[in-house]
């Protein structure tokens, strides 16, 4: 597992990359990053219940 300084966290921060951010899409997976200055990069990763019920 990541470290907790570089995860996403809160609904702000989802909700700003959904909004702004620039998507990425396959057949399998899809990607929306916003570009920011702030160090270090921080990364979430998020599983629709469509494909699992038990991922966290």
């Amino acid at each position: 597992m990541s470290p907790v300084i570089a995860r996403l966290s809160g609904e702000h921060n989802f909700l700003n990359i959904y909004r702004h951010g620039r998507r990425f899409k396959t057949s399998v997976a899809q990607l929306a990053y916003l570009r920011l200055k702030s160090e270090p990069t921080r990364v979430a990763v998020v599983v629709s219940k469509k494909i699992s019920n038990l991922a966290t």
